[in-house]
């Protein structure tokens, strides 16, 4: 029986890295990513990893860490017979593989058949979420950070058997993102709850090994605010985040029933994870207001946690759902009627058209959109190849050249690296021009050189 689940985690996980792969390979680097394509280069290892690029809104040393490492691999592995930018983002990839086999073989050994069923249910919803899909094709920091915070949830409960594994889980999150603090704030806010309970004193005894690395992590986190720089942006409006933040309000309410089933029957590891994931989600309001004193503009990649929680609620509300039933038990009313609605709720943020995507994908292929008109090209590889190119920038795309230059010049080192001129001729009266269009570009023509 045990091989099952493990088949069922994998073929999720291929599924949606096809679409992911399909999804990168038409998506242009964005402006902060190649911002930090073009500092990787100037800056050494120590500075990279301890503040990460120059004026980035966070530090995010731990993506940018892991991604220095890809950057400074892309030839030795030749790309891996990737996309250059396929090829960029493929580690937040591995990092859901990992977040997703790395957690069920720690706990499946700990959990009956009702919890496993239940926690297949809540890695299908997470893979499936449109915004985990959208961020995992792109070589930002939120995809990682999203993974991260799905480990911290289903260790959490196993922290006292997992001690290690789940500090450096904390600290691998505290290192993505300076957003980590609301998630370190809220966790141990949930410690010193679950404490009062379990102790029924107003002030509970809390070991110094619990305490120690909160404080490491929020150590880590004020040095990382510190020096993240300033900006100003007009203060988005409240009706955008509430607009967003309503999505969340059933997977509130469900907790808050959990929350009470599990307290009466004194489970106090799952009351404590309980805690943490919904005060992830109560807390977003206080979020956005920090948000708009920052001069921030507001995006749900902010949030880009909030998947986590709703994954980890539904792991709750379904394994007591299903531990009843397996047992013969009658299941409370409103544990079916919370779960209902939850689910109903986060139905809409959940894409079930992937897998006919991803069979769509290997059967016929999708095209690669970078370069445009690529075609055109084509037929000089590896035949005879231009020696030379023109950038052509423009004008009404303002601070987007930067981005459609990056991108053009990780393609032109892709087609060096491929196509070696020791192996494939070049052609030296011939040069390609190519120009901007928004963050990508496109070939415009092969010029013969008078």
């Amino acid at each position: 029986m045990q091989i099952f689940p493990w088949l069922a985690i994998i073929g999720v996980l291929t599924v949606f890295s096809v679409n992911s792969l399909a999804h990168s390979g038409r998506k242009a680097l964005w402006r902060d990513e190649a911002h930090a394509l073009q500092q990787f280069p100037k800056y050494k290892f120590p500075r990279i990893f301890w503040t990460g690029p120059p004026q980035e809104g966070s530090a995010s040393p731990l993506d940018y860490l892991i991604m220095y490492a890809v950057y400074q691999l892309r030839q030795p592995l030749h790309y891996l017979s990737l996309q250059p930018h396929q090829y960029l983002r493929i580690h937040h990839l591995v990092a859901l593989w990992l977040a997703m086999l790395f957690v069920y073989w720690k706990i499946n050994r700990r959990i009956n058949l009702s919890e496993i069923l239940a926690f297949l249910a809540a890695v299908g919803f997470f893979l499936f979420n449109s915004t985990i899909y959208y961020y995992s094709s792109e070589m930002r920091m939120y995809s990682l950070w999203a993974s991260l915070s799905f480990i911290w949830l289903f260790l959490h409960r196993f922290r006292r058997q997992l001690p290690v594994a789940w500090f450096i889980v904390i600290l691998a999150a505290a290192a993505t993102t300076t957003a980590s603090t609301f998630q370190i704030v809220v966790f141990s806010a949930a410690v010193v709850i679950t404490e009062i309970l379990k102790q029924k004193r107003l002030i509970p005894r809390i070991p110094f090994s619990w305490l120690m690395p909160i404080f490491i992590t929020l150590l880590i986190n004020l040095n990382f605010l510190i020096q993240s720089p300033k900006y100003s942006y007009p203060p988005p409006a409240w009706i955008q985040f509430f607009n967003f933040w309503q999505q969340s309000l059933p997977a509130i309410i469900s907790a808050a029933v959990l929350v009470i089933f599990h307290y009466r029957r004194r489970h106090w590891d799952r009351l404590e994870a309980l805690l943490t994931a919904s005060g992830w989600l109560l807390i977003g309001p206080v979020s956005f207001f920090l948000i708009r004193k920052g001069g921030l503009f507001f995006d749900p990649r902010q949030y880009v946690y909030y998947p986590a929680a709703y994954a980890y609620i539904i792991y709750e509300a379904a394994s007591a759902i299903f531990f009843l039933l397996i047992n013969f038990r009658k299941v409370p009313v409103y544990l079916y009627l919370t779960a209902c609605l939850f689910i109903v709720s986060i139905w809409r943020q959940t894409d079930l058209s992937l897998p006919l995507q991803s069979v769509r994908f290997l059967i016929l292929g999708q095209p690669i959109s970078l370069p445009v008109n690529y075609s055109l090209l084509s037929p000089n590889v590896p035949g005879s190849i231009p020696q030379n190119y023109e950038f052509q920038e423009i004008d009404q795309y303002r601070l987007d050249n930067k981005a459609a230059r990056t991108n053009f010049d990780v393609w032109w080192e892709y087609m060096l690296a491929r196509y070696p001129p020791e192996s494939f001729p070049r052609d030296p009266s011939a040069i390609l021009v190519a120009r901007a269009r928004d963050f990508s570009f496109e070939l415009v023509e092969i010029q013969k050189k008078l």
